[in-house]
């Protein structure tokens, strides 16, 4: 999905569904921001270091896992003589180094939020991404 598409929303045609609807929440990652191609990107990177290499298509097999699930993965699989919580750590530096400033909202997101908080639907974020993430997109 890239962006919200409000209108389907705001102008359903069994208009009765939305007389119920309270709020509505959004996952973060891949829904209102394309964060995956960073994320492998910090991965490969730190790989790279140690020498190491992981094709792209074998993380996006892991999309929806979180960091802390992917880590151990990659140091079993390639039996990296490093903790999985190091290694983890690592690609937070660098993923905290790529990301400043190029995680931006998927087009339309913005205006569909925007359209959602003007008919009156409260919006609330879910993630399992950290929350200094998190306020980077907000």
């Amino acid at each position: 999905m890239t962006g919200i598409d409000a209108h389907l929303i705001l102008n359903h045609s069994a208009g009765d569904i939305t007389r119920n609807i309270q709020a509505i929440i959004f996952d973060m990652d891949g829904t209102l921001v394309d964060s995956e191609p960073v994320h492998i990107h910090a991965w490969q990177q730190v790989l790279a270091g140690m020498g190491h290499y992981l094709p792209e298509d074998w993380f996006y097999r892991y999309i929806g896992v979180g960091d802390v699930e992917v880590s151990p993965m990659i140091t079993s699989r390639l039996e990296l003589d490093l903790p999985a919580e190091k290694f983890l750590c690592m690609k937070r530096e660098v993923f905290d180094e790529l990301s400043a400033g190029e995680l931006e909202p998927f087009p339309g997101v913005a205006e569909g939020i925007g359209k959602l908080k003007t008919a009156g639907y409260r919006t609330a974020l879910c993630t399992g991404s950290r929350r200094k993430d998190m306020d980077q997109v907000l």
